[in-house]
């Protein structure tokens, strides 16, 4: 079975065939945007994973964390535009808003006095809380833009 970035990847690429014939529809631009964004957001978070550090030294282990939140914190606040939504579809919104910030809450209280009893420790936890926070902003996302996958 394909991963969620394969299948991405699958209708990135039927896209860019489309638009490169000139025969993208219209109505697919918003869509074909929000899939380059989550790309992207995926892309940079397996960066993150693989550059976390592998070390004890609190120092190192804070500025990555740093980043690591900074990021967080702009995908919380940007892109907050998509297909109008009834009541009910406001309602999902906020639902899947609240349930990515109490996620975002819980790594930092997690992440706020962490101290790595053994090198490989910070990593371990760093690409757990990314498997953690990516499934929930993919749904939160998908309130706003609905992408349909191959």
């Amino acid at each position: 079975m394909a991963t969620v970035l394969e299948q991405y990847k699958l209708r990135q690429s039927a896209w860019n065939a489309q638009s490169g014939a000139g025969k993208l529809p219209v109505n697919a631009l918003l869509p074909m945007q929000e899939l380059n964004y989550r790309i992207d957001v995926i892309d940079t978070f397996q960066i993150i994973c693989k550059s976390a550090p592998v070390t004890t030294d609190g120092k190192m282990l804070s500025f990555h964390y740093q980043l690591v939140d900074a990021y967080i914190q702009l995908l919380l606040g940007e892109r907050k535009f998509g297909s109008r939504a009834d009541e009910a579809g406001m309602k999902r919104r906020q639902t899947a808003e609240e349930s990515l910030q109490r996620v975002v809450k819980d790594n930092r209280k997690q992440f706020a006095s962490f101290k790595a009893g053994a090198p490989e420790q910070y990593k371990g936890a760093i690409c757990k809380l990314v498997n953690t926070f990516l499934p929930i902003w993919m749904q939160y996302r998908e309130t706003y833009i609905h992408i349909q996958l191959p």
